[in-house]
């Protein structure tokens, strides 16, 4: 799946901080020197992948998203980690 983003902020936010905000353990941020991400290279991972953020020439509290995730592969690693957390929660 592939996603085209437009994100309003309440204040201006630069690429870096936006970035860093995104940046996660399973949300990956490109730099700008990469290509922008394909679903194709996603496929079989729970990732995912973000390009590089960019600022709306425009205006000033936008940002610009492209995201690709496998969200089947995403679906189904989020149930197993859901059961394995029920488990736990009925052991205890």
């Amino acid at each position: 799946m592939g996603v085209s983003l437009y994100v309003e902020t309440l204040e201006p936010v630069t690429t870096e901080a936006a970035t860093a905000a995104l940046a996660g353990e399973r949300i990956k941020v490109r730099r700008s020197n990469l290509d922008a991400p394909t679903q194709v290279e996603v496929t079989g991972s729970s990732d995912v992948l973000v390009d590089s953020v960019s600022v709306d020439a425009d205006h000033s509290h936008g940002l610009w998203l492209w995201a690709v995730a496998d969200n089947l592969h995403m679906a189904a690693t989020n149930a197993v980690e859901l059961a394995a957390g029920l488990r736990e929660q009925a052991r205890a």
